[in-house]
């Protein structure tokens, strides 16, 4: 598990029912590299 997947699950686990856009605006990443964290 590298680190933007570990930083996605924290937030997740935070924030339940959170969107891809959201998390990728807290980390500072494009939405489509948060979409692939989750779904492969």
């Amino acid at each position: 598990m590298n680190d933007l997947e570990k930083q996605v699950l924290k937030i997740i686990g935070e924030n339940p029912g959170v969107k891809a856009k959201d998390i990728a605006d807290l980390i500072g990443c494009e939405r489509r590299n948060v979409n692939s964290a989750l779904y492969g």
